[in-house]
């Protein structure tokens, strides 16, 4: 059986995004620490659940197939940047070196359990316009980056991979899947572009999916939890899934009843930590 799995938005950097641990081997003891207060609970608690991914759930999958898992795709914004719009705050470090290497050092342990890697390009305001990722690729053993993929897992399943959907807003979730795969399956019917089998995107922090009769799209889930920006701008909106997205190869189910694709996609959660708001009472002012 195949696998692959897609992970994206680690953000490292931000205070509220997974920390590597101290690592000899990642490169990761020579970077500054999380400090123990409560300005970094948050992201302890995210630590946690990036271990417990790399080193129970992905290593349990590597044992039932009996080796290591045949493709991960790192989707977009690895670091998190200088953050200038908040003039640097809320960050671990502002030093995209720094954010690249714990950045790398998250990442190290999970690639060692894959065959293949590759990386998308994720927003520039995050991952920078230079090379600032370059360590990540040779230190994870990237063999491919690229803004965006067609990704062939088989000759069924087809996946066109990319970190950001398609822009414009909507209330409702679902309208945003659904616009790009009207538009995808226009510009095909045009010749102007292959049809997929699947749209895997990432950026906008929640997990979503949407089938179609002919077509499945999926937004993958992220590693960080709202900062600052985030509260203030949509406090009810910017509450993530926090995971990763897999994808197996269905050899096992028969076949009248096996997907389309050929492959049965699911998404690996973690519950996000509920961030208190004060309560302030009338009668205590």
């Amino acid at each position: 059986m195949r696998v692959a799995a897609f992970v994206s938005d680690l953000h490292t950097g931000s205070a509220v995004a997974p920390w590597p641990r101290s690592d000899e081997a990642t490169g990761a003891d020579e970077l500054p620490r999380l400090g123990k207060g409560p300005r970094f609970t948050i992201a302890r608690y995210l630590t946690d659940c990036w271990y417990h991914m790399v080193e129970e759930y992905i290593p349990s999958i590597v044992e039932s197939v009996g080796g290591k898992l045949d493709l991960l795709a790192v989707v977009g914004d690895c670091i998190d940047g200088k953050q200038r719009k908040s003039q640097s705050t809320g960050l671990v470090t502002a030093d995209m070196g720094d954010q690249a290497r714990a950045s790398s050092a998250l990442l190290q342990p999970l690639a060692k359990q894959f065959k293949r890697i590759i990386r998308v390009h994720g927003t520039a305001y995050h991952d920078g316009f230079e090379d600032e990722l370059g360590r990540l690729d040779r230190d994870c053993g990237v063999a491919r980056v690229r803004q965006m993929f067609d990704l062939h897992l088989s000759d069924t399943c087809k996946i066109n991979l990319a970190h950001h959907p398609m822009g414009g807003g909507a209330m409702y979730k679902g309208t945003v899947l659904d616009r790009e795969l009207l538009w995808v399956k226009r510009r095909a019917a045009e010749g102007k572009l292959d049809m997929p089998d699947v749209l895997v995107r990432s950026h906008l922090h929640e997990y979503a999916q949407l089938e179609q009769e002919d077509m499945q799209m999926f937004i993958t889930p992220c590693w960080q939890m709202p900062n600052a920006w985030a509260v203030k701008t949509g406090w009810a909106k910017w509450q993530p899934t926090l995971g990763i997205l897999m994808a197996f190869e269905d050899i096992d189910t028969p076949e009248p009843l096996r997907h389309a694709t050929g492959w049965r996609f699911h998404h690996h959660t973690y519950p996000i930590p509920r961030v208190p708001v004060q309560t302030v009472r009338l009668q205590d002012l």
